[in-house]
């Protein structure tokens, strides 16, 4: 009996690995930074996010299976909840900073560097946080979700919004 649920575990796992199962269900206390993938060679994908300027914390993604690389055209989600900020944060008040970094298969880090000339409309905006470091930043509302795409343009990969 032990042998068949063993079986059945494993097979579950292989069939599961790798696979996405879609948009999460949005939960209204938080909001969402989606990343549209589109391209390849994504192993990692680390996001930093600062309030105000002043750094908080980061977060990061990848495959399920952890020998392969996040698939082109995949879409990642970074959730955030206010215990992600300080108590005394006003975070719907304050300006929201994220900045991404990708790694490669090799453990090669990579700014994902922020491109202006593609944010048509979007309320996002470029500036530098307290350590210096050149990140989106805009008002964050719990219960939206904020989109991104991130590409590669030869040995560099560019983020920008849109939304």
């Amino acid at each position: 009996m032990k042998r068949i649920i063993s079986c059945l575990l494993i097979a579950a796992v292989t069939l599961f690995s790798g696979c996405s199962f879609g948009k999460p269900n949005l939960d209204p206390n938080a909001f969402y930074v989606e990343v549209d993938v589109k391209c390849e060679g994504v192993y990692i994908l680390e996001c930093e996010y600062s309030l105000d300027g002043e750094p908080m914390g980061g977060r990061s993604v990848q495959n399920a299976d952890f020998e392969k690389d996040i698939p082109e055209n995949a879409t990642e989600y970074f959730r955030f909840l206010p215990k992600d900020f300080p108590d005394s944060a006003e975070v719907e008040q304050e300006l929201f900073g994220i900045h991404f970094t990708v790694i490669d298969k090799n453990g090669v880090r990579y700014a994902a560097l922020l491109a202006p000339e593609k944010t048509c409309g979007s309320v996002c905006e470029p500036r530098a946080n307290a350590d210096g470091v050149y990140e989106w930043s805009r008002n964050a509302q719990f219960g939206n979700e904020y989109r991104f795409a991130l590409e590669k343009s030869q040995a560099e990969y560019l983020i920008y919004p849109i939304n």
